[in-house]
């Protein structure tokens, strides 16, 4: 009966340390990729308040318009005599173009240049043909559309900016004239806004321009990059040192314009803050006390060594010793100890009074069986 109730108990325990292990190994595999920890290190820019000039502007897309054209065409069917232009030609104010056959001669009413020439000399001419085209291509114009929710910030006479992107070259201008009739239907209202411009030659109708308004300026105020402000919960903050880290300082800003921004509260002229640069994050290996730690809060001391007075045994309890071990040679188990199933007696050792030989176990040469 003794023999079945050790062997039970030996083979409970044998069971419950495979499902302790199997537990502990579905626990790894399933939990370690989120109990993975990892070292944060954020690396800054630092920034200095400076004082300095922001302004604002309004920026729209504008097309180089013909201002003043002469277009001459045939009332009548007719037979053109003679032409006194080419191509390209100036001409000034007055200045003969054509002449038909029934006498009629067509003069410049502007001075420019001569764009375009269809009638030729001989050639018959169809009613309403075009003939003869003159353009004055030094006075010129850009339009640009504006919508209704900036077209009220603009008025004529309004100083603005032209840069032509083909010519990469800017001018000086003024606003010369606001259409207040939309010219888009639709959700969003726009409006035709021109600027006059006393071109230069190589200024031609059809190029595309950029046209920059100024809205406000402001002078001499303490400003900060854009780049050295960062948004927390919609809050702008720099950061400041505090100690060995860094800390969130709330501050508040006022006008910019797009690389500057000036600053109302929060730092001083001449105050050195600073804005994130980087942030990395480097893994850190999961190991079984770190994952004990996650599960239940606690951490697991393995193979702590225990504190003894010199020449004592320590305060190891008695019991069965572990399946599999051996006991030293020539040392006396304690009395009631029982060996664990399988074990070998050693050699030349007696068993005490009262303690059973194990199942299975052959006692050394001159040692009593028992019973």
């Amino acid at each position: 009966m003794a023999k079945q109730k050790k062997k039970s108990r030996w083979i409970g325990r044998i069971l419950g340390l495979i499902l302790l292990a199997g537990a502990l190994a579905i626990a790894w595999f399933f939990l370690s990729p989120t109990l993975m920890t990892a070292k944060t290190t954020t690396q800054y820019l630092p920034y200095t308040v400076e004082t300095r000039d922001i302004s604002t502007s309004l920026s729209f897309s504008g097309t180089v318009e013909i201002l003043h054209s002469q277009q001459i065409t045939a009332g009548e069917g007719a037979v053109v005599r003679e032409v006194f232009v080419e191509d390209n030609q100036p001409v000034q104010k007055d200045d003969k173009l054509l002449q038909l056959e029934d006498g009629t001669v067509f003069t410049a009413n502007m001075d420019g240049v001569v764009n375009q020439i269809r009638a030729r000399e001989g050639g018959y001419a169809m009613p309403g043909m075009a003939l003869v085209q003159v353009c004055d291509l030094t006075n010129l114009q850009i339009t640009m559309s504006v919508d209704e929710y900036d077209i009220s910030t603009l008025s004529v006479g309004q100083p603005c900016r032209l840069y032509f992107l083909a010519l990469e070259e800017t001018f000086d201008a003024e606003i010369s004239h606001i259409d207040r009739v939309s010219t888009a239907a639709g959700s969003t209202a726009y409006y035709t806004v021109s600027v006059e411009l006393t071109a230069p030659e190589n200024v031609l109708p059809g190029m595309q321009v950029c046209v920059t308004i100024p809205r406000e300026r402001l002078q001499a105020v303490d400003a900060l990059p854009i780049e050295a402000i960062t948004f927390e919960e919609g809050q702008p903050v720099v950061y400041v040192e505090n100690g060995d880290a860094m800390a969130a300082q709330p501050v508040t800003l006022g006008l910019n314009d797009e690389t500057h921004v000036q600053l109302l509260s929060g730092a001083s002229l001449g105050d050195t803050v600073y804005a994130i640069k980087s942030t990395t994050e480097e893994p850190q290996e999961v190991t079984l006390s770190t994952l004990y730690q996650k599960l239940f809060g606690k951490t697991v001391v393995i193979n702590e060594p225990r504190q003894s007075g010199r020449g004592q045994r320590g305060d190891r309890p008695a019991g069965n010793f572990p399946e599999g071990m051996e006991m030293p040679e020539g040392m006396t188990p304690l009395e009631g100890m029982e060996f664990p199933e399988g074990m070998e007696m050693p050699e030349g050792m007696t068993p005490p009074d009262g303690m059973e030989r194990p199942e299975g176990m052959t006692p050394p040469q001159g040692m009593d069986k028992g019973e």
